[in-house]
């Protein structure tokens, strides 16, 4: 017995070496350092965090856009959050990454369709119609969000066309 628990012991201890000396494995590295600006990161800190459709939808992510939205030479990340329903999104999120991880800087529960305009984001919304469907909006009214220095400010809702099609930042599959 003694000789048993003296190779296991032995065997724990090459494994803990290995691992210093190796570093861990890539997922542990990626969760770590916090992933690139994509869907995969995108999902796993949807998935953290609970947000929208998580645990419930196979792809809670509706969208994901990279660029320097929060200042110049910022690296953000917003992410759409998909909605089960026919709508496309239910929200959205913006993510800051700094230091080698993403933190959350703003949340809204109003869905959107989303697009990078310049170090600015607009977001469109369909409007109803008297005799529209409830999913089939005969009208579109967009914004642009910007970075005032400290936070995501939303400007005024104007009327417009439809969002661009194909959408930017869609996952495939």
């Amino acid at each position: 017995m003694a000789s048993w628990i003296r190779r296991a012991s032995v065997a724990a201890l090459l494994a803990a070496l290995a691992w210093v000396a190796l570093g861990p494995a890539p997922a542990e590295a990626a969760s770590r350092t916090g992933g690139g600006c994509n869907v995969a990161t995108a999902d796993r800190l949807v998935e953290q965090e609970h947000l929208g459709n998580a645990g419930f939808s196979q792809q809670p992510v509706a969208q994901v856009l990279c660029g320097a939205f929060l200042g110049a030479r910022s690296r953000a990340m917003v992410v759409s959050l998909s909605t089960p329903g026919c709508g496309f999104s239910m929200g959205w999120v913006a993510y800051r990454k700094a230091h080698g991880q993403w933190r959350r800087v703003f949340r809204t529960d109003k869905g959107a369709y989303l697009a990078k305009a310049g170090s600015r984001i607009r977001a469109w919304q369909g409007v109803l119609g008297p005799n529209d469907a409830h999913c089939f909006p005969s009208g579109w009214r967009a914004r642009v969000w910007h970075w005032n220095g400290r936070r995501l400010v939303a400007g005024r809702w104007h009327k417009s066309g439809p969002p661009p099609s194909p959408l930017p930042g869609v996952p495939s599959g």
